[in-house]
């Protein structure tokens, strides 16, 4: 029988082999895009919630401004967003989906809403609940750990 020190580590290598996985699927979609994991980001808030400014879109994604500029400026080369003057704000300026980025972002939520059909399709209401709760508990674990000092 396993300490209980062994079935935490075994239960976290799954949920790391498990998150690895996922990760590969979804990067593997959105390169087929033409796309990095983080401007698909990017431009699934877009399509979520419209014009952001860069300093919203560096907040909701825990960036500096800086890095959202580099984002912001490869999608625009893709042809995806624009960025248009801000109507109360003249020094800011609004990062909006083009018609081509809103058409991309619709593909890739309806594959991610494939996706999501069949891998849970065979999983009950119950096993559903239990699975957001488990992984809601996973989250605030994670939110309240901080790597211990003089680790890189």
């Amino acid at each position: 029988m396993s300490s209980r020190a062994d079935r935490r580590r075994q239960a976290m290598d799954q949920v790391m082999e498990v998150f690895g996985r996922l990760r590969v699927l979804v990067d593997t979609g959105t390169e087929r895009r033409g796309l990095t994991h983080a401007r698909a980001a990017v431009l699934m808030a877009l399509h979520r919630d419209g014009s952001l400014t860069g300093v919203d879109l560096a907040k909701r994604f825990d960036v500096t401004p800086r890095n959202v500029t580099a984002l912001v400026d490869a999608l625009e080369a893709q042809g995806l967003v624009t960025r248009e003057p801000h109507p109360l704000d003249r020094r800011a300026l609004l990062v909006a989906p083009t018609r081509a980025g809103r058409a991309m972002a619709a593909g890739m939520q309806r594959g991610y809403e494939r996706m999501t059909e069949t891998m849970l399709a065979g999983f009950t209401d119950p096993e559903l609940a239990d699975l957001e709760r488990v992984v809601a508990r996973l989250a605030e674990a994670l939110d309240g750990y901080q790597l211990p000092s003089g680790v890189a």
